[in-house]
């Protein structure tokens, strides 16, 4: 593919950081999906509070 980029579908920084407070505010299955999103397209390790999904 032309153009393809590998790291293309990474949360960029600001993204990850508006993610990181909705998550952190969020409850129950909101905050589950969040979290999900974070850890798939996050490109750097965060600290997610009450959460309870093992990997």
């Amino acid at each position: 593919m032309d153009g393809y980029r590998l790291y293309n579908n990474t949360l960029t920084p600001y993204e990850q950081d508006k993610l990181k407070k909705m998550h952190d505010v969020a409850e129950g299955e909101d905050k589950e999906v969040l979290k999900r999103v974070l850890k798939k397209y996050g490109a750097y390790k965060l600290e997610l509070q009450d959460s309870h999904i093992k990997n």
